[in-house]
């Protein structure tokens, strides 16, 4: 996941679309991606289940969409859904993705 989170983002629920902010430097790395954020000069390691998260919030898939690929993905029998929030919580206070407007 990210290394950190310095707060908690704004309560946020499964049916909740988001995408990526654009602006993003992002180079692949074989276990995740680094991220650049020219707007706060930061650099970020996305781990591969950040990364595979990252990807999906398209801005057309829901937070619970997301979750069932990331189930049948990892073969997952039960899901990590602290885990999952947590990382969508970090991306969002990083300032990598932004919740879809209706």
């Amino acid at each position: 996941m990210l290394e950190r989170a310095e707060t908690v983002s704004e309560p946020f629920v499964m049916s909740d679309r988001f995408k990526q902010v654009s602006d993003l430097e992002i180079t692949r790395m074989p276990d995740g991606y680094v991220v650049y954020r020219p707007e706060s000069d930061r650099v970020l390691f996305l781990n591969t289940t950040a990364a595979v998260t990252f990807e999906l919030c398209d801005g057309q898939q829901s937070l619970a969409d997301i979750q069932d690929l990331l189930v049948a993905a990892y073969e997952l029998d039960k899901f990590p859904a602290d885990e999952f929030r947590t990382c969508v919580n970090q991306l969002i206070v990083e300032g990598l993705i932004a919740l879809c407007t209706p």
